[in-house]
């Protein structure tokens, strides 16, 4: 897709996944079509399709070819659950009769983008085919009519690899008439690997969106709809990456704001002596720290301090337990202790320090044991993150090591 013979192409460092079937409209295609997406594929490329009709018959470009059902549910579901559920790109050369798109079961499905061929001077191939639901045009072949013979010969195509020596179509192991709509296709899905290159959390709806955006018609503007030849236009590379860039700031700016901010703040000078008789002294300090760390999170989206008798196991758990319920992806609980801190001896057998003791909180009316914050944090959702800070004695380990993954 580059005039310059040292260029790499669009998106050289793309791995390729080849899977071969047999029989157009056969089972066969419908289970190519789900093996790529399950097997990870992020764009499924199709330069294959309905039989084209002749440029030289208009009487044929009425000719309807539908989608099979199987094959159509194997689309659907390469576009809703591939990529994670981010769903895959799926292009469709759009073909090479010079027929409607329309009559095109495959080219024509709404999960598929079909792409067209433009030549040299950014016109429609003269073997395109055209209309709604044609998504975009890249640059491909271009053929001429011999007159005399009522053939058709190609004037210039796409340069691309070729089988090695005696098997290929050239001696120089490159072949440079690879063209039709068959070599447009692959072009837009290079494109599309290019964009996902910069941002592969794009969905597919976003991609689309990005991906029409980033083409121009012929005469350098852009479609206020779609074309009858050539959709939204013809790719323009430099535009997508800035497009994508841009939707990937938009989409990080998003979920900056989307993020939520809860906290809990514990402070504890006196304990209830009916529990822990005169084991702790009363402190001093603990309740002005905790008001002061409340005074740090005043623009939390959710907060609660708990001071002296509100401190309790109950309520502690409480508290604790729904911020980590209410908290999504990307969104911060933060939880701050000041009081006393102590010891208890380990009954489960999981603390591996060799002194067989779990470390404590000591709240209002009893002690809270680091595997009891474990287990609540190991509930977190994937992506919540949970920062605790303990003025405490054995504050360094009363988190338990809680999992780094959660």
């Amino acid at each position: 897709a580059s005039e310059d013979d040292n260029a790499l192409g669009i998106a050289p460092e793309s791995n390729l996944m080849i899977i071969r079937c047999k029989g157009l409209g056969s089972v066969h295609e419908a289970e190519a079509i789900v093996m790529a997406a399950k097997k990870g594929a992020d764009i499924i490329c199709c330069s294959w399709g309905p039989p084209d009709g002749d440029i030289k018959n208009p009487d044929d470009d009425e000719f309807v070819f539908p989608m099979p059902e199987l094959t159509r549910k194997a689309i659907v579901y390469a576009a809703e659950e591939g990529r994670n559920g981010k769903g895959c790109l799926i292009f469709f050369a759009a073909g090479n009769g010079r027929e409607w798109v329309k009559n095109d079961g495959y080219a024509s499905n709404r999960n598929v983008m079909a792409i067209g061929a433009v030549n040299k001077v950014k016109k429609l191939s003269s073997y395109s085919d055209r209309g709604f639901p044609i998504f975009a045009c890249f640059p491909s072949s271009e053929i001429v009519l011999n007159t005399d013979t009522n053939t058709y010969h190609t004037l210039y195509g796409l340069t691309t690899p070729d089988r090695l020596k005696d098997e290929g179509y050239s001696i120089d192991d490159l072949y440079h008439y690879f063209g039709g709509t068959s070599a447009s296709a692959p072009g837009m899905a290079g494109a599309a690997a290019l964009m996902l290159s910069l941002d592969n959390n794009i969905t597919l709806i976003e991609a689309r969106k990005v991906l029409r955006d980033s083409c121009l018609l012929p005469d350098g503007n852009r479609a206020k709809s779609i074309h009858p030849e050539y959709g939204w236009g013809i790719i323009d590379t430099h535009l997508l990456i800035k497009n994508t860039l841009n939707q990937k700031t938009n989409n990080m700016e998003t979920e900056k704001k989307n993020v939520k901010y809860y906290a809990l703040h514990v402070g504890v000078d006196q304990v209830d002596i009916k529990v822990y008789g005169n084991t702790f002294k009363t402190l001093a300090g603990c309740v002005n720290d905790t008001n002061n760390y409340e005074k740090l999170t005043a623009q939390f989206d959710e907060k609660k301090i708990l001071l002296n008798s509100q401190a309790t196991r109950e309520n502690f758990r409480h508290y604790l337990s729904k911020f980590i319920d209410q908290a999504t992806k990307g969104d911060f609980i933060v939880i701050t202790y000041a009081g006393h801190g102590s010891t208890k001896r380990d009954v489960d057998g999981d603390e591996t320090d060799g002194r067989g003791e779990d470390e404590t909180l000591v709240l209002y009316n009893g002690p809270w044991i680091d595997d009891e914050t474990k287990n609540l944090f190991a509930s977190a959702k994937k992506g919540v993150n949970i920062i605790q800070i303990s003025d405490s004695c054995h504050s360094g380990t009363n988190t338990r090591n809680t999992s780094s993954s959660q």
